[in-house]
């Protein structure tokens, strides 16, 4: 049993290097807004506006992110500023885009080439390149789709724009994944991963996470599906991208419902629908009530089936969604054979057929030749019943062939998944290594650090208490050194005095020579 979320699982993709500049969301838009405030009408008013513009349309403030560009373009326009101009059609593009205005989207970024291509801008022409391979990718023309992005992704690899580049990966990764050449996809899909991971693009991760689980789905691996949508809504959660979550939420629920746990399957499709009106994305909005419809198709409630059938299909005829309004002829063909209304079933899976055709799908074909067989079986025409069970058949023996590839496909990306949790798990548990052994040596270097501080402290105390013994000792020979001086020099003032005194009692030496020289006269 098919499931239609999957046909809508790539409608807007988000333009992922913008992420990271988006990530403080308000708090940006804020100073931006408090910039303009007191700006010139120059070409950085231009920048700011333009700026502004983009952060708003990546939220989501669509009627905000308008009036931005609107200023912008106006004002860029007076000072025949080009760069401004160009990038402010490629904000109204954008914002058309993301509400569903096709016409007005493409009108707009064709402007924005004209432009680019006279300034030599590359960069700002693979970014309206690769949009208007979505337009085309969701109106179902997937050759047109496939070269906007191949002239997209050669002007990114011509500027080395790692990041723009893993983004049209990951986007011609959806147009084989359409096709159901899964190889192809897969090649696109793993290229887009590795620029990702070399960038830490967490929020392009999730999506080519998304993207890889549709092809498990298909293959009917429902384990390896949850596993890698649950990675991916992991990320998802961790950046508040209600885009992608969203997204995860529908296909979750696919698989939920194919594991026949309806309720769970309920739960998720009402709260991917939840999430696409905050963010205003009609085409997913049209894939939730398709889900739920397909619940209650099943379930034998077939009124309240063909009310979602119908509101989805609504929603696709508007946006002009060319594979939402085939695969919703076909659910509602299908739900009315279950309630025997065959001639009517049969039309409408007469018109599903026709489209499907147009857009080469594979799948859905297949899925339109059963029904319609099995419409004609039980209104009693069997020749035209056996006539389309052998277009069944053909389709159906063309796809088997690429069964084997598919298998081979799977283990091969079941492979570079484990592969890549396994590395993943491998890097943090040499981290938790690295991180334990900092901590060993940060404990040993506080230990050596403490035991060095206490006996560098010890070893002060031996010194102070031997500097103070020494204190002791000097001040005592010092003492004593005065005291020996001290008598040293009474003794020798004793000596001083004594002779003053002899010599005050003795003869002068001239008296005593004179005397001598007159007792010897006598004689």
């Amino acid at each position: 049993m098919r499931v239609y979320c999957l046909r809508f699982l790539f409608v807007s993709l988000l333009w992922n290097t913008a992420y990271a500049q988006n990530k403080k969301g308000d708090n940006t838009i804020d100073s931006l807004l408090q910039f303009l405030k007191t700006s010139k009408e120059d070409t950085s008013g231009v920048n700011a506006l333009n700026l502004l513009s983009t952060k708003l349309w990546f939220i989501h403030k669509h009627d905000s992110s308008l009036l931005f560009s609107n200023k912008a373009l106006a004002l860029a326009k007076r000072l025949d500023y080009k760069k401004g101009c160009g990038e402010a059609f490629n904000n109204l593009g954008t914002v058309y885009y993301n509400t569903g205005d096709y016409p007005e989207a493409i009108k707009n970024y064709s402007l924005a080439l004209t432009i680019f291509e006279e300034t030599g801008d590359k960069k700002n022409k693979a970014f309206s390149y690769n949009y208007i391979g979505n337009i085309y990718r969701n109106q179902g023309d997937y050759s047109r789709a496939l070269q906007e992005y191949t002239i997209s992704l050669n002007l990114r690899q011509n500027i080395n724009d790692k990041a723009g580049i893993g983004v049209v990966y990951n986007n011609i990764g959806n147009i084989y994944y359409f096709q159901g050449d899964y190889p192809k996809a897969l090649k696109n899909y793993l290229d887009a991963i590795k620029i990702k991971e070399e960038l830490n693009d967490k929020i392009g991760l999730s999506h080519c996470y998304s993207n890889m689980s549709n092809v498990y789905f298909y293959q009917r691996n429902f384990k390896a599906a949850l596993k890698t949508l649950f990675s991916a809504l992991k990320l998802q959660e961790e950046f508040g991208d209600k885009k992608g979550m969203a997204t995860s939420y529908n296909n979750i629920g696919a698989n939920y419902k194919e594991n026949n746990n309806v309720p769970e399957a309920l739960k998720m499709f009402k709260a991917a629908i939840k999430l696409n009106e905050e963010i205003s994305d009609q085409s997913s909005i049209a894939a939730g009530y398709s889900n739920i419809g397909t619940i209650y198709s099943e379930e034998g409630n077939f009124e309240e089936a063909e009310k979602n059938f119908l509101e989805a299909l609504k929603i696709s005829e508007a946006l002009n969604d060319v594979q939402g309004i085939a695969g919703n002829y076909g659910f509602l063909g299908k739900n009315y054979i279950m309630q025997g209304k065959y001639q009517k079933g049969k039309q409408w899976l007469l018109k599903d057929l026709a489209l499907s055709k147009e857009n080469r799908s594979m799948e859905e074909i297949k899925f339109c030749y059963e029904n319609i067989s099995l419409a004609d079986d039980l209104m009693g025409n069997h020749k035209s019943a056996l006539e389309n069970y052998k277009m069944y058949i053909v389709y159906k023996d063309s796809l088997v062939n690429e069964e084997n590839t598919k298998k081979t496909v799977q283990t091969q990306m079941q492979h570079e998944f484990d592969k890549k949790e396994a590395e993943a798990k491998s890097e943090q548990d040499r981290k938790d290594v690295i991180v334990n052994e900092e901590k060993q040596r940060h404990k040993l270097i506080i230990a050596s650090v403490s035991v060095g501080l206490f006996l560098v402290l010890v070893l002060a105390l031996v010194i102070f208490r031997s500097l103070r013994q020494n204190q002791k000792k000097n001040k005592i020979i010092t003492e004593q050194k005065e005291l020996v001086m001290e008598k040293q020099k009474e003794i020798i003032d004793s000596i001083h005095y004594a002779k003053r005194i002899q010599r005050s009692m003795m003869p002068p030496e001239k008296f005593i020579d004179r005397t001598l020289t007159r007792l010897d006269k006598l004689n």
